[in-house]
């Protein structure tokens, strides 16, 4: 101990706290810096859903960044992951009409996908033919009873229609009285990755059936995402936009921006595929 004359000993300085790492991701900064990245990621996601460029938009599409999920694996009524997308193979898409419900309702949803495959140039034959059985088995054996409401499940029946297609690849156009599942709002739902269609009955119209063929061959987004993309015409505000492939459009035409993700998409498919899908004529459109 020291005297009055003689200090005793003097403890060192504290050293400062080390400062951690955090990742960019971490929400928990001692300063601002959390909430400044948080607004960068913010406007970097708001930016990739508002804007785009015509090249990019065609070059994702053509390398499948856009439509990445289209060719995914789904599982088939065992449980087993299948490549359902190959329904592509066969070039066909059959349309039946549940029964009781009458036949031109199946025509009429029929002549939309035509519309859509020859706008698109896409080489599809579309056939409208009375349901089979083991098809109209496998729909009621996904149709879920909600009071006095039918619904059916379009995950379930696109799972119990892979293993009837083995052998003759194609796409299932469904005409149908009940609501859907997965969205009960919705006059229709589509899927390239299932290859399936469900329309309903009661909006069977040819618009119904071109907007989702433009689902079923690849286009798996609706035209108001992103808001406005450099290169195409203005087609307005999203909840004023009307072109075919909007959720509530009323426009038969596609637009600009949907045609090419069309095209590109499907000139991937044929470079992965080594076969030709596209028409002559929409080659280089």
């Amino acid at each position: 101990m020291g005297t009055p004359d003689t200090p005793g000993p003097v403890s060192p300085p504290e050293a400062p706290a080390a400062k951690g790492r955090h990742s960019f991701w971490s929400l928990r900064l001692p300063d601002a810096r959390g909430r400044r990245r948080i607004l960068i990621t913010v406007l970097i996601v708001m930016a990739v859903l508002c804007f785009d460029a015509a090249p990019v938009w065609r070059l994702f599409w053509r390398w499948h960044i856009y439509g990445f999920f289209n060719c995914a694996t789904v599982k088939d009524a065992h449980g087993q992951k299948r490549e359902a997308w190959r329904w592509i193979e066969g070039r066909t898409i059959r349309v039946y009409a549940l029964p009781g419900i009458r036949a031109h309702h199946a025509e009429t949803v029929a002549s939309g996908v035509r519309d859509l495959l020859r706008d698109a140039g896409l080489d599809f034959t579309v056939e409208v033919r009375p349901i089979p059985p083991a098809v109209l088995e496998a729909y009621n054996a996904s149709t879920v009873s909600r009071g006095a409401l039918g619904f059916v499940s379009f995950r379930d029946l696109g799972a119990r229609l892979i293993e009837l297609r083995d052998g003759d690849p194609h796409a299932d156009v469904l005409v149908i009285d009940s609501r859907i599942e997965e969205a009960h709002w919705a006059y229709g739902m589509a899927s390239f990755t299932s290859g399936l269609i469900l329309a309903r009955s009661d909006m069977s119209t040819p618009h119904l059936g071109k907007h989702e063929a433009g689902h079923l061959m690849g286009y798996m987004r609706h035209d108001s995402q992103p808001i406005f993309v450099f290169g195409y015409p203005w087609e307005g505000w999203p909840w004023k936009r009307s072109t075919l492939m909007m959720l509530l459009g009323d426009n038969p035409d596609l637009s600009p921006r949907a045609r090419d993700a069309l095209r590109c998409f499907w000139e991937g498919m044929e470079r992965e595929m080594g076969r030709k899908y596209l028409l002559p004529a929409a080659e280089g459109r």
